[in-house]
């Protein structure tokens, strides 16, 4: 079977990790709590109806068609502040507007639950939260000491702020898809696959940046996309090549947008032999198997 990593290329911060073990044997072993950053903008009767959701083994996106088609709203009605992991046990919060509180009791999705609702005064957008808290079990872990030796270093060091392979789609789907667009040998099907078309060439762009800023100690680069400022020099090196996919994301309509090279995690850790349960904060739009790479090599 076809399978291809779009980070295999790509050099790790600290070395690649000697340590192996087997990781989301269960949903229960990545587990997601969205950090929003702020109070509920609670209103009473007010059109939007926030909905905290806990999910084991679905996706965000599909949950949202699920609600737009219970409450009867258009799909545009139903709005969540981020993308989380399938596999997974994750809680996050979503946004409906115009819904008839009264269906919520017969609201029924497998894997799916409804821990918390609330009338707000504004959707939910986009992008609006703080970050992510994880909790991460790995098990069968080939060398204990050499990962708490790794967690100590990254703690300190800190780790390439690369986007994930789950950014490219299955196999880099998306990345080539975008190529292909790049080339007008591809239309996207609507506004949700345009938008996941841009995402990860902007974020394959970032990922070259990361490549070679990290260890340079740069400290931002660039998603790509237009500016009245000239392109910074790491992004014009950087992605030496790719001039034609720079111009054709400002052509439709991404603005340039600068964006941290280095995370600092600060890993929390549990030992019982040979499983380690790791806690980490991230901020939104950091991935927690970025952070892994870093640690350990994983079935």
């Amino acid at each position: 079977m076809f399978s291809f990593d779009a980070l295999a290329a790509l050099p790790y911060g600290a070395g690649k990790p000697s340590v192996s073990c087997v990781f989301k044997r269960d949903h229960d072993d990545f587990v997601v709590d969205e950090c929003l950053g702020y109070e509920l903008p609670i209103a009473e009767q007010n059109e939007h109806l926030w909905l905290l959701i806990e999910k084991r083994g679905q996706n965000t996106a599909w949950v949202a068609q699920k609600l737009a088609s219970h409450f009867g709203r258009p799909d545009l009605d139903v709005s969540y502040a981020g993308l989380k992991d399938r596999q997974a046990v994750t809680r996050q919060w979503f946004s409906v507007r115009l819904a008839n509180v009264e269906k919520l009791a017969s609201f029924s999705l497998n894997g799916v639950e409804v821990q918390q609702h609330a009338f707000c005064n504004k959707k939910l957008k986009r992008g609006e939260l703080a970050g992510n808290q994880f909790e991460i079990c790995l098990r069968e872990v080939s060398d204990m000491p050499a990962l708490l030796a790794s967690i100590d270093t990254i703690n300190q060091q800190g780790v390439p702020n690369y986007f994930a392979a789950q950014r490219f789609g299955h196999n880099a789907g998306n990345i080539l898809l975008a190529e292909r667009w790049c080339r007008n040998q591809h239309r996207p099907r609507g506004r949700v696959e345009r938008g996941l078309l841009l995402s990860a060439m902007r974020s394959w762009l970032f990922n070259l940046q990361v490549a070679q800023g990290f260890a340079q100690a740069e400290e931002f680069g660039y998603l790509a996309g237009k500016s009245r400022d000239p392109e910074a020099e790491l992004l014009q090196q950087a992605c030496l090549g790719y001039e034609q996919q720079r111009a054709w994301l400002a052509k439709q309509g991404c603005s340039l947008h600068r964006r941290p090279l280095r995370i600092r995690p600060q890993v929390m850790v549990e030992v019982d032999g040979d499983i380690a349960v790791l806690t980490m904060n991230l901020p939104a739009g950091s991935y927690a198997t970025a952070v892994l790479r870093e640690l350990v090599t994983y079935a």
